[in-house]
């Protein structure tokens, strides 16, 4: 078995809904992210996939994808898609809706802020090992075609997610 490891780097914020501790509130990382790919015979120039299509294909869809977002599960987005529903000359409303403009959270019309807002869709939770699992499925998806056609045992074999790199290295693996 041939192997090939490249990595790209993203800055993202999200939270952790039901954590008993600091994970529970809003917060950031700078996150390394590691896509493996391996095959049992090389392609005919030798190789087991160029390094430019693995960043190409691959890592630049993780990195145009979540790269300086505020990543959300399911229920955060429902939440903040239902704080924008709220009646904005009600009591409450006004309140929600002068917080949210505030915090960036709500456009001066009240409507969710799509841009740098990714939602992991039929996920509770966007912890290292969900976005682990996201970008597994992505990368497999573009693999795929060329397995297809070469049939050379070319598959993804995990995907890392660290969420700290200093001063000790912490990650989350996904992988078939």
């Amino acid at each position: 078995m041939y192997r090939i490891v490249k990595a790209c780097y993203i800055d993202m914020a999200h939270r952790i809904r039901g954590h008993e501790g600091k994970c529970r509130f809003l917060h950031g990382h700078t996150c390394r992210i590691d896509v493996s790919v391996s095959c049992e015979t090389l392609n005919a120039l030798g190789m087991v996939v160029d390094f430019g299509w693995l960043k190409e294909r691959i890592l630049h869809q993780i990195e145009k994808g979540f790269d300086h977002t505020l990543v959300l599960g399911q229920p955060d987005r429902d939440g903040i898609n239902k704080i924008a529903d709220l009646d904005p000359t009600s009591g409450c409303g006004k309140c929600v809706k002068v917080l949210g403009e505030a915090l960036g959270l709500l456009t001066p019309l009240g409507s969710v802020m799509e841009l740098g807002v990714v939602t992991l869709h039929n996920m509770s939770n966007p912890t290292a090992e969900n976005l682990a699992k996201w970008c597994f499925d992505r990368a497999d998806f573009e693999i795929q075609p060329l397995e297809v056609g070469e049939k050379r045992g070319l598959k993804v074999d995990y995907i890392r997610v660290y969420e700290q790199l200093h001063p000790t290295e912490s990650y989350a693996e996904y992988f078939k």
